[in-house]
C-alpha cells in the first residue's frame, strides 16, 4: 500500500505551507520553505554600526515577540538588553537604551531601533541576539563602533568631520547621517548642539574618547 502524503501544512492553519509563506501569514527568513514557527527558528537582527556612539539594529520578522539582548567581545562586562528611552520624545526617534531585564515586543513594534548608552563606546564591537528565552536565542549579529569623532566612517577624523558636524548643526544631514554627529555626553541626547560641535573639534585635535569605557 502506497500512502502519498499532502501538500505540508505544519502550523494545521488549514492552508498549503508554501501558501501561508507566500501570503505573509508565516514567516520563513531561512528561506527553507518551512515556517519558522513549526521549526523553532530564530533568525538573528540586522545590525549595522551608524556613529561612534550609535547602533541599528532590526530584527527580522517573527510570529513571536522577541527582546534583543546586547553583548560585547571588546566589553565583557556589557550583558544587558534594549528597550526604547524613557523619554517619549526620544523614543518617537526610535532611540534605544540598554536595561538590564528583556522587553518582548513584536519585530514591526521595534522596527529599527538606533541603540545608543553609556555602554557603546567608540571602535567596539558588539554582538545583538533575538531572545525569546533562556532555550530560544538567535545567532549573534556583530558590528563595531566607528572611531570616536568620525562622522562619516572613513576611518580618519578630518576637515570633512568639522564639516559635517557643522552642517548637521545647521539641519541638514546630507553628506553625513544625524547618529553619526550625536556624539557628546556620556548619553546622547537626540541633538545635534554646541557639545557635538566642540566633541569633533577635540578629536579633530588629536584628544581620545573622554568618557569611560563600560567595565571598571
Amino acid at each position: 500500500v502506497h500512502v502519498f502524503a499532502g501538500p505540508a501544512d505544519c502550523n494545521e492553519t488549514d492552508t498549503v505551507d508554501i501558501c501561508d509563506i507566500a501570503d505573509g501569514f508565516a514567516y520563513d527568513v531561512n528561506g527553507n520553505g518551512i515556517p519558522d514557527e513549526c521549526e523553532d527558528f530564530i533568525a538573528a537582527p540586522v545590525v549595522i554600526a551608524e556613529g561612534a556612539r550609535y547602533l541599528a539594529v532590526t530584527p527580522e520578522p517573527s510570529a513571536s515577540p522577541v527582546a534583543l539582548w546586547v553583548t560585547s567581545d571588546s566589553w565583557p562586562c556589557v550583558d544587558a538588553f534594549v528597550d526604547f528611552d524613557p523619554n517619549p520624545d526620544l523614543a518617537d526617534m526610535g532611540i534605544g537604551r540598554l536595561v538590564d531585564s528583556p522587553v518582548f515586543l513584536l519585530p514591526e513594534e521595534w522596527g529599527t531601533v538606533h541603540v545608543s548608552d553609556t555602554q557603546i563606546v567608540p571602535e567596539s564591537s558588539y554582538a545583538f541576539r533575538a531572545y525569546v528565552g533562556p532555550d530560544a536565542v538567535s545567532d549573534p549579529a556583530i558590528a563595531t563602533t566607528w572611531l570616536w569623532g568620525d562622522g562619516d566612517d572613513s576611518g580618519i577624523v578630518n576637515y570633512d568631520d568639522v564639516v559635517c558636524i557643522l552642517v548637521g548643526f545647521a539641519g541638514s544631514f546630507e553628506e553625513c547621517g544625524f547618529f553619526g554627529e550625536d556624539l557628546a555626553s556620556p548619553v546622547t541626547n537626540g541633538i545635534i548642539d554646541i557639545d557635538d560641535i566642540l566633541a569633533v573639534l577635540d578629536a579633530y585635535a588629536g584628544n581620545s574618547y573622554p568618557w569611560p569605557g563600560p567595565c571598571p
